[in-house]
């Protein structure tokens, strides 16, 4: 069977989720003619084989089940060539307890650290911001 940009497509998407851009990056490196993949990309779409919405629910699922926040995720996704209005629709549709993550993190890290110590609680602080949490979230759990 010949390749195909469509069958190279399927193959990709049958193992996880891609966004539009992601998938056209990966065909055209594969040297598919920019043509086929513009067309099997469109056709996929129209199929609803490929969806930049279900990808961005399913890398945020996995991202926050790996303790990112949704700040972290969104930058993430940014960096992915997503369309920011869609990932704002999607992340603020989704059933996610952001608090009982960061939560969770923060147990499993600092639950027996000394927060009256200036310094740990700035590295705690720091730690909790990289991961994406907005300052709110990070001083409501730090000032318990």
């Amino acid at each position: 069977m010949k390749k195909t940009a469509r069958n190279t497509a399927l193959n990709l998407l049958a193992r996880r989720e891609h966004g539009v851009e992601e998938l056209t990056q990966k065909l055209l490196d594969k040297d598919f003619d920019a043509g086929e993949v513009d067309s099997a990309i469109k056709k996929l779409c129209s199929e609803g084989l490929l969806s930049d919405e279900r990808f961005i629910e399913s890398y945020c699922r996995s991202r926050s089940n790996k303790g990112f926040g949704p700040l972290a995720i969104k930058n993430e996704l940014r960096l992915k060539k997503l369309n920011e209005g869609i990932i704002e629709q999607v992340i603020n549709q989704l059933d996610i307890d952001w608090f009982s993550i960061l939560e969770e993190l923060f147990h499993k890290k600092y639950y027996k650290s000394d927060l009256n110590d200036m310094k740990k609680k700035a590295k705690c602080w720091r730690f909790l911001s990289q991961r994406g949490f907005s300052s709110d979230q990070i001083n409501r759990i730090i000032n318990r």
